[in-house]
Parts: C-alpha cells; sequence; structure tokens
C-alpha cells in the first residue's frame, strides 16, 4: 500500500493516479462530506426525519386512543362491580347478616 506524503508528492507532482490509492486522499473525502455535507444530503434527512417523527406521533396517538378506551371500559366494569357490591350488602343486611 503507498501513502504519499511530503516529498515524494514534491518530487513527482500530483497526479490522480498516485492519490487513487491513498488513504488519505480517501480520508479526506469522507471528512470533507462529514464536515460540509451537501445541502441536497440535508434535506433529504430533514425530510426522513420528519416522516418517521411524524409516523411515531401517529403511532403515539393510536396508543393514546386505545389507553383512552380501555380506561372507558375500566370505569364501567369498576361502575358493576360497585352497584353489585352495594346490591349484595343490601341482601346481607336484609337477612340479618351484618
Amino acid at each position: 500500500m503507498r501513502i504519499f506524503l511530503g516529498s515524494n508528492l514534491l518530487k513527482n507532482g500530483v497526479s490522480w493516479s498516485g492519490f487513487k490509492g491513498s488513504l488519505i486522499f480517501a480520508l479526506g473525502f469522507y471528512t470533507n462530506k462529514a464536515l460540509n455535507p451537501s445541502v441536497n444530503t440535508i434535506l433529504k434527512e430533514a425530510r426522513e426525519s420528519l416522516d418517521e417523527a411524524k409516523s411515531l406521533g401517529a403511532e403515539c396517538i393510536a396508543h393514546l386512543d386505545k389507553l383512552r378506551e380501555t380506561r372507558k371500559t375500566m370505569n364501567h366494569l369498576k361502575q358493576l362491580y360497585d352497584a353489585r357490591t352495594d346490591e349484595l350488602e343490601e341482601l346481607q343486611r336484609g337477612n340479618g347478616v351484618f
């Protein structure tokens, strides 16, 4: 593996064929893209993030709706339980159990 640095570059000049196999050249491309991303890439990532956030929001709302329905059902069952408990107490009082 050849890495072109320092005096080797000055002697031979800078050419594409010399940089083709260079790790430093590849690293330069990577860091340039990481430090200076294109506007289209940023917009694409922002749209994807927004779409993901919207889908998560819709999923959260669906879970909340399900929770509200479960809560209503539990309140209804509790009312039935309380009513039956009151009836049982009345029957027991009538029979002289309490």
